[in-house]
């Protein structure tokens, strides 16, 4: 949080056992950049969580707690949902890879396995942009607007916000 006080501070870890494996873990994942550097942001978001909570090596309530502490953030079932995804993912990667890569045994256990991610609206779907948000994007692109590329990218938004099509379409 970003309320801590000193003591708090002082008592926080500087270094977490976790880090060299979550780097090798990120170091080895085989997809989409932008997958890459979310799933890199999720790590350090759950990193940072142990340091400040002072827990060198997590058990399964630590993960549970994590998990209940952002529902407390108030932050969305989806967003509680990918980080648990990301977490479970790292714990059977270590599990499989800790002697591979010279990491400490108490890792041969997933503490991770069968932890609940949070519940999602299957009829969820993600906000339209607002009047604003559509204004401003079509000013941005229409300012960038200066090469082929530009251009391109101009008259791809412009079909987008006009049709209502999506960028998977």
């Amino acid at each position: 949080s970003l309320n801590m006080t000193i003591s708090q501070k002082k008592k926080m870890l500087k270094n977490h056992p976790l880090e060299e494996p979550v780097k090798t873990y990120i170091d080895n994942l085989d997809m989409k950049q932008v997958s890459i550097r979310s799933y890199a942001e999720l790590m350090k978001r759950y990193l940072n969580y142990l340091k400040g909570h002072n827990i060198r090596y997590a058990k399964r309530a630590d993960l549970i707690k994590y998990r209940e502490s952002m529902w407390e953030e108030g932050l969305k079932a989806n967003t509680i949902q990918k980080q648990m995804v990301v977490i479970r993912a790292f714990y059977l990667w270590l599990k499989i890879n800790y002697k591979n890569f010279g990491f400490d045994e108490i890792y041969s256990h997933n503490i991770a396995e069968g932890i609940k991610g949070a519940k999602i609206d299957h009829n969820y779907k993600k906000e339209p942009l607002s009047l604003e948000q559509a204004r401003n994007l079509i000013e941005v692109a229409k300012r960038e607007a200066k090469n082929i590329y530009g251009i391109r990218n101009y008259a791809i938004i412009l079909l987008m916000i006009t049709t209502g099509m999506r960028t998977v379409e």
